[in-house]
């Protein structure tokens, strides 16, 4: 298959790329409102959803103390307002 050249004009192709960025932008802002839906963080759906149960106390990993907030009956209690934060600030 034999490539054919087409020229544009300078002005063309600029305002081609202009469109580009505008909906590179606008599918940013998309993702972004989807992301916050997605993410709306609530802390009554989480203990409804028994989110803060976590393992057994003989098997849990050291680096999830700072989210532990204590043990009941043999399982950590997750810190969920600890989460909550976590979450927020890595959206």
């Amino acid at each position: 298959a034999q490539m054919v050249e087409i020229e544009i004009p300078e002005t063309e192709i600029e305002m081609v790329e202009l469109g580009i960025v505008e909906l590179q932008m606008a599918e940013e802002e998309m993702w972004g409102e989807m992301t916050r839906r997605y993410w709306n963080i609530n802390l009554e759906e989480m203990m409804e959803a028994k989110v803060h149960f976590g393992h057994g106390t003989k098997k849990w990993n050291p680096r999830m103390a700072p989210y532990i907030s204590t043990k009941r009956k043999g399982i950590h209690i997750i810190n969920l307002t600890r989460i909550a934060q976590f979450l927020s600030s890595v959206m």
